[in-house]
């Protein structure tokens, strides 16, 4: 937290947009989660992810995507299986649309995410289809 005030004091004489202070934010997120402190986990995703939008003018940029894939994650430990499945086939599609095509790693990345919540969910018909699509690389 330190590094993010420091970031935000030297960012204050700048444009307001910072890759530096998103990142921070969101490994902030992701220590958090590890934490099991969910909602600050969210709090800290949902302030990278506003940043990263602006700065990327998008959201179909990889960086905001994995910032989604991240609250998905989170979405999924709080049982919350139908937001996170539906976040994660968002960021699926989006990734395809990126890259041109679905065998590219970030995308089978969230292919098997949605296969752990699937296995959350107990979804065994759909957890196989997602993990044998993720999987079928060459």
């Amino acid at each position: 937290q330190r590094s993010l005030g420091i970031l935000e004091t030297l960012n204050d004489k700048g444009s307001g947009k910072s890759a530096g202070i998103a990142t921070i934010i969101s490994n902030m997120g992701v220590v958090y989660g590890a934490q099991g402190k969910y909602e600050i986990a969210l709090e800290m995703y949902q302030r990278a992810l506003y940043l990263k939008k602006q700065l990327h003018g998008t959201e179909k940029h990889p960086d905001v995507i994995c910032t989604l894939t991240n609250m998905a994650v989170i979405y999924r430990n709080q049982g919350k299986c139908d937001m996170a499945l539906a976040i994660l086939q968002q960021a699926c599609s989006d990734l395809t649309a990126v890259y041109g095509t679905e065998r590219h790693p970030e995308v089978a990345t969230v292919m098997l995410n949605m296969g752990t919540v699937c296995h959350y969910q107990k979804s065994m018909t759909w957890r196989w289809t997602t993990l044998k699509n993720a999987w079928r690389f060459e």
